[in-house]
Order: structure tokens, then sequence, then C-alpha cells
């Protein structure tokens, strides 16, 4: 093999790593945003759904924060935990609570707020990916 052949050899290697490496830069990004998600403690978002629950149900909850709560309030609680740790799919399902207790204004507003999300997401995640790419672009035509 001539050191030619050893100097192209090295730099397609060298192009098929960086591609590997924008890749899982890429995946990195997307698990970050889908894990998002993390940052929300399960057990508030479940305590304030299962308040409304019982209240939607004519309950009496037991959970000594829930007292002047109506389920309409703990569920809207709940959405804002969710918005706070950016969880679409738990926003979403607190907007399905409201449309079961009939606060259906209540609803279609949380559902909007998930779609300006999401929206929000896909714009910061192309930007992202789009730099990257860049980058990766800059770095292979300089060698």
């Amino acid at each position: 093999m001539t050191h030619a052949m050893t100097r192209t050899t090295g730099r397609a290697g060298g192009s098929r790593l960086r591609a590997l490496v924008v890749l899982l830069v890429a995946a990195a990004l997307l698990c970050t945003a889908a894990l998002g998600a993390d940052r929300l403690r399960p057990d508030d978002w479940q305590r304030l759904i299962r308040i409304g629950d019982i209240l939607a149900a004519g309950g009496r909850p037991a959970d000594p924060e829930a007292a002047g709560l109506s389920a309409r309030a703990a569920y809207l609680l709940a959405f804002h935990h969710a918005q706070d740790a950016e969880d679409l799919g738990r926003m979403l399902a607190a907007a399905d609570r409201l449309d079961q207790i009939g606060e259906a204004a209540a609803a279609r507003h949380v559902r909007q707020a998930v779609a300006s999300m999401a929206a929000n997401r896909v714009v910061t995640d192309r930007a992202r990916w789009e730099s990257a790419s860049q980058d990766f672009a800059a770095s292979a035509t300089l060698q």
C-alpha cells in the first residue's frame, strides 16, 4: 500500500467517523428532548391527577393539599406541572381529563399549549440539527 493510499483511506475513515459523531449527537439531542419529562417529579403530576379523578367522581381525597381544590383546578395544576417539565404526553392527559369533566374550553387551551410547545420543539431541534450539519460540512471541507 502506498503512502498516498494510506492518506486517502485515512480521510475516508475520518469522514465516516465524523458522520457517526454527527449522527450520535443528533440522536442524543432527540433523546434529551424526549426525556425532558425527567425534570418532573412523577409523584406531583400523578398526585394531582389522582386528586382530580377523586373529585370528579364526587369523592373526597385524603390528601390535605386537596382542600379547596376542584377537579378542574387539580387537572390544571397537573397540566402546569407537565408544562414546566415539557412533558407533552402528560399535558395531553390533563386535557383529556378536563374534557371528561365538561371543561372543553380549558381542554382546548391546554391542547393549544401542547401544539405550540411541540412546534417550538421542532424548530429548536431543526436549528440544532442544521448547526451540527453545518459544523460537520465545515470540518469535512477543511480536511
